[in-house]
């Protein structure tokens, strides 16, 4: 079955938290998250960054546009961010390890995961560096294809 162009656009607001019909977690609430072991499609069998790494989610409501069939990231998605919004050039507190995917969560800690993807390359992550994906970078597609260009 293949959607419009218009309900594309529309399902992927809902899935970055922008559409006033959400489904798909809560209204302004899009956390992405990143896995050094990527989840399976039930969700399950991931493995986060973990707590004490000075990691975060970065929420990325605002950072997403949608048209047509796909959302992409309108601005940085900076992960220094997320662990200080005091601090732009924060950094990790210890090895984060190689991201190989990401996933899309219903809350900053906790929650549920929705969707998940791979990156296009593994990134390591040392202590005292960060990641980011800079602006059109990030994109998600409906057609169940993602890329996402990382850099440290």
């Amino acid at each position: 079955m293949l959607l419009s162009t218009a309900k594309s656009a529309s399902l992927l607001e809902n899935i970055c938290g922008k559409s006033a019909q959400v489904s798909i977690g809560s209204h302004q609430n899009c956390w992405l998250g990143l896995f050094t072991t990527k989840p399976n499609d039930a969700g399950s069998g991931g493995v986060e960054v973990g707590s004490g790494k000075n990691y975060s989610r970065v929420n990325i409501y605002t950072l997403m546009t949608a048209t047509n069939r796909s959302a992409v990231n309108s601005y940085d998605i900076n992960f220094n961010a997320a662990i200080d919004p005091s601090d732009p050039d924060a950094q990790s507190g210890a090895d984060w390890g190689t991201i190989v995917a990401f996933g899309l969560f219903t809350s900053r800690t906790g929650g549920t995961l929705y969707a998940w993807g791979d990156l296009d390359s593994p990134v390591t992550v040392n202590t005292q560096n960060t990641l980011h994906f800079l602006e059109g970078n990030f994109e998600l597609f409906l057609d169940e294809s993602v890329t996402a260009n990382a850099s440290t």
